[in-house]
C-alpha cells in the first residue's frame, strides 16, 4: 500500500479538524499536514452515510454490509 504524502513538504502525518467556512450551510473538517498545515482534503462534518444510517434506523433499513 502506498503512503500518502503532503504535496507541499512531503510529510506523511496528517490530522483532521473542524474549520469555519464563511456562508457554508454545513460544518466541515479539513485534513491537514501536521508539519506545514497544508490542507490536503476536505469532508463534511457529518458524512452522508452517517445521516443515511440514522434515517435507516428510524425506518428499520440497514445500509451496512
Amino acid at each position: 500500500m502506498t503512503t500518502p504524502r503532503c504535496p507541499k513538504c512531503n510529510n506523511s502525518s496528517f490530522e483532521i479538524g473542524e474549520i469555519k467556512i464563511q456562508n457554508a450551510n454545513y460544518r466541515h473538517n479539513a485534513i491537514v499536514c501536521t508539519s506545514c498545515g497544508c490542507i490536503v482534503g476536505m469532508e463534511e462534518w457529518l458524512s452522508i452515510m452517517h445521516m443515511l444510517d440514522k434515517i435507516g434506523k428510524q425506518l428499520g433499513v440497514s445500509f451496512s454490509d
